[in-house]
């Protein structure tokens, strides 16, 4: 019983550190790709 419940929150774990990870990025993402097309259109103008 015990070994038929330790994958799936093996599983529970990873899929909520995602998640977290996922979250934690996004803003750093969204700062990333804004910097890169504000300067790539700078760039472009220039």
């Amino acid at each position: 019983m015990l070994w038929l419940g330790l994958p799936s929150s093996i599983k529970n774990i990873k899929n909520s550190q995602n998640y977290v990870l996922v979250i934690l990025s996004l803003p750093c993402v969204a700062l990333c790709s804004c910097r890169y097309y504000h300067d790539l259109a700078r760039c472009l103008i220039i």
